[in-house]
């Protein structure tokens, strides 16, 4: 697993590139919809978008002594045969709140969505 929050971003948009469903559900914390839901939809999304390029902008905490962290990136997609660039502020804490726990994905503090 992941000793850092932007290595659990990398490994997450990998994973997106390459529709690894079951790493995406594992890595993010995810109370409001079933497994299954996340599964469905991932499926989908994974099947209707090519990943082209991941930047990461910043990173603020996140690192082998922390419990949180925040990572900005642009990933750029293309979706629909239309090229897009995912600006997000993403959202990473510890499993259980614990050094020794896994990275988890929480939630984007910020997201948008810009035509390229």
């Amino acid at each position: 697993m992941a000793d850092t929050a932007e290595q659990l971003m990398r490994s997450r948009y990998s994973a997106f590139a390459k529709g690894e469903v079951d790493y995406l559900i594992k890595t993010h914390l995810d109370r409001e919809n079933s497994p299954a839901r996340q599964r469905r939809d991932l499926r989908a999304h994974c099947r209707q978008t090519r990943w082209l390029e991941l930047r990461i902008q910043a990173v603020e905490g996140g690192g082998s002594g922390d419990l949180t962290g925040c990572v900005r990136f642009e990933a750029d997609f293309k979706e629909s045969g239309q090229h897009r660039i995912l600006k997000e502020a993403s959202l990473f804490k510890r499993c259980a709140d614990r050094i020794e726990g896994n990275w988890l994905y929480l939630r984007p503090l910020s997201l948008e969505l810009v035509h390229a």
